[in-house]
């Protein structure tokens, strides 16, 4: 009887509570949907790693590729000539520190900190449209609490991270339309 409610712990709905939640608030962006496609069509160049964080980037890209898409702001291309604007990005730091230890000073409470730099160019003239730093920060625990891994934690902190660069070229977008 105490397998068949392990099976239905809070604990082990969180991660996909959290996931249906996120995706629910994700809205259309009003301010670019409105815009003919082709002045908002967006080429997002695979993003570097200056970690030592393997596959970092990837993931990251990947995430940052499919909330673009929710947003319906920005047209994602896959042709590069075929874009109006091309985003670059790097991720230049990703630290995971202990926070909280038990008896045996191991850790119990992880806490993951991300900075990428990102910078949006206009194709056809190479001009920068913006460029910045956006930061993320989360934590998670192991052993107490709410317990998930680092790869759920992570996914909170592409979520975090992911809206943040959005909103930011969202709002940096060019009112007047590019010269022929």
């Amino acid at each position: 009887m105490d397998s068949v409610f392990a099976l239905f712990r809070p604990s082990r709905f969180l991660p996909l509570m959290l996931l249906l939640l996120s995706v629910a608030c994700i809205t259309e962006d009003r301010r670019l949907s409105g815009l003919p496609v082709e002045q908002r069509t967006l080429f997002l160049q695979n993003f570097g790693n200056s970690t030592f964080e393997g596959d970092l980037q990837i993931e990251l890209t990947e995430s940052l590729r499919t909330y673009i898409h929710m947003r319906r702001g920005y047209v994602l291309v896959e042709d590069r000539d075929a874009a109006r604007f091309i985003l670059f990005g790097d991720v230049i730091l990703y630290r995971r520190e202990g926070h909280l230890f038990d008896n045996e000073l191991n850790p119990t409470r992880y806490d993951l900190n991300m900075v990428v730099r990102v910078r949006l160019i206009e194709r056809q003239t190479g001009l920068t449209v913006t460029s910045f730093e956006e930061d993320a920060r989360t934590q998670y625990s192991t052993q107490e609490g709410l317990v998930e891994d680092e790869v759920t934690a992570r996914r909170r902190l592409y979520s975090s991270i992911c809206r943040k660069i959005y909103n930011r070229i969202s709002q940096e977008y060019p009112q007047q339309s590019p010269s022929p």
